[in-house]
């Protein structure tokens, strides 16, 4: 069960002064199983993610952690779910980019608002993604890919997570960069986009190191670039993108937990705790960090700071881009 990361940093913010002792509240948590929503199909990043967590937390709680993946609308059906759900911190999102701080900007009707209806418990990691294609494409750089598509005139696909996802993202900057047509094809999810990339459908995609790492590794797609601002240890000899010559594709994803607005404090401040020790564990940062993430465990404040600036510069780039959505 291959997919999280490791790249270089290893920073863990706990919330030590907070909670000693807890609060009654905190203490009786968790009283029930505990459930973590995915909003996206099993295999990909944030399902395994979850599942990491939840096999440790439910070690500390002593309650099962039950992870469901609610798919569908780019994340917006599950992330509906959580914030529809009791605020007592049983019900807790696995949040990425995309129905947080990517879909307000594309969706005229999304039946929440992330930035009130959802209260930040902790930025658990961030991750960059690797440009990655089918072997049998010839090209053995972004440069060689793009003089291809270019010759293509249109008729090269790229492979994205879903309609405004961070990978469909990636695919307009590097078209914009390069002055090359592709043709996006959409799918529902990291398992869907892998098979059409592997059968030829599509010639390219961006994926997060955790998800594509292991198909890498196994050769069974190349990797021409990653999109950090430094290579990754665990792929030495795959370039940045900055090395590549496009330097302005440079795009860090990232994963945390949020809870329905209003759960008390004391139980979001438990949660986050519970966390960042579960990220001190030896085996699940070494998990993370081997396969390309850097692990953070902020404060419940700091990532409300980094959702907003997060909010901030991808609704400008979306803006720029003059996406829209479904």
């Amino acid at each position: 069960m291959h997919a999280f990361a490791g790249a270089t940093a290893f920073v863990i913010l706990t919330l030590c002064s907070a909670i000693a002792p807890l609060p009654a509240l905190a203490q009786g948590f968790p009283a029930r199983p505990v459930r973590i929503v995915v909003p996206y199909p099993p295999a990909g990043t944030s399902d395994l993610l979850a599942r990491l967590l939840g096999k440790h937390l439910a070690q500390i709680w002593g309650q099962p952690v039950v992870v469901e993946n609610r798919a569908g609308g780019g994340g917006t059906i599950g992330t509906e779910r959580v914030t529809r759900a009791n605020s007592d911190g049983h019900t807790i999102l696995l949040a990425a980019p995309g129905p947080t701080t990517i879909n307000p900007h594309l969706m005229e009707r999304l039946p929440y608002d992330p930035l009130k209806d959802l209260d930040p418990v902790t930025l658990i990691m961030t991750t960059p993604s690797l440009m990655v294609v089918n072997p049998a494409t010839p090209a053995k750089t972004v440069a060689e890919f793009v003089k291809a598509a270019k010759s293509a005139q249109g008729k090269f696909n790229f492979a994205s997570t879903g309609n405004g996802s961070p990978s469909h993202l990636m695919g307009i900057a590097l078209q914009r960069a390069a002055g090359a047509k592709l043709e996006h094809i959409a799918y529902k999810g990291t398992a869907a986009a892998i098979t059409d990339l592997l059968g030829g459908r599509v010639q390219v995609m961006f994926n997060t190191v955790p998800a594509i790492l292991a198909t890498v590794k196994a050769g069974r797609v190349r990797a021409l670039a990653i999109t950090s601002p430094q290579r990754f240890e665990g792929l030495p000899d795959v370039p940045t993108m900055k090395e590549s010559g496009f330097a302005g594709i440079e795009s860090i994803g990232w994963y945390g937990l949020l809870v329905p607005a209003g759960t008390p404090t004391a139980v979001i401040g438990k949660i986050q705790a519970d966390v960042a020790a579960t990220l001190r564990n030896s085996e699940v940062s070494d998990t993370l960090r081997r396969e390309g993430s850097d692990v953070v465990g902020s404060s419940p404040s700091e990532f409300r700071e980094f959702i907003a600036r997060d909010y901030d510069k991808l609704g400008q780039l979306i803006r720029a881009a003059n996406l829209r959505g479904n």
